[in-house]
């Protein structure tokens, strides 16, 4: 759908988004990862933003677990094979310094666990 009201505004197509945990796989609190993912995702793409929120999951036993997450996220022109490799390596980094199973990254509405 097109508008001529927005026709001569700057568009932001694509979102990237990071999963941040608040907890480590043990439930021990995970060091605070929010503001190194904001500041890789400013570098990568020009501006980032962070808002908190609920996760829930079912474990292999069936229990509901959940966990505050951040989830910090940012627009982009275009998407390249550079800076979704730069994504996927941030989240590599808060896996491993988090001590997750996975992090979840998000690319225009797609979900992947890294």
């Amino acid at each position: 759908m097109e508008f001529k009201t927005l026709s001569n505004l700057f568009k932001l197509s694509h979102r990237v988004t990071v999963y941040v945990p608040s907890k480590q796989r043990d439930g021990r609190p995970a060091p605070d990862l929010v503001e190194s993912t904001t500041a890789a995702l400013a570098d990568t793409f020009g501006g980032a933003t962070a808002s908190t929120a609920l996760g829930y999951w079912r474990l292999a036993t069936g229990e509901m677990q959940s966990e505050s997450v951040t989830v910090v996220f940012a627009y982009a022109k275009d998407l390249t094979e550079t800076s979704v490799a730069r994504v996927v390596a941030l989240a590599e980094s808060i896996k491993e310094t988090a001590n997750q199973e996975s992090v979840a990254i998000e690319l225009d509405g797609e979900m992947y666990f890294v």
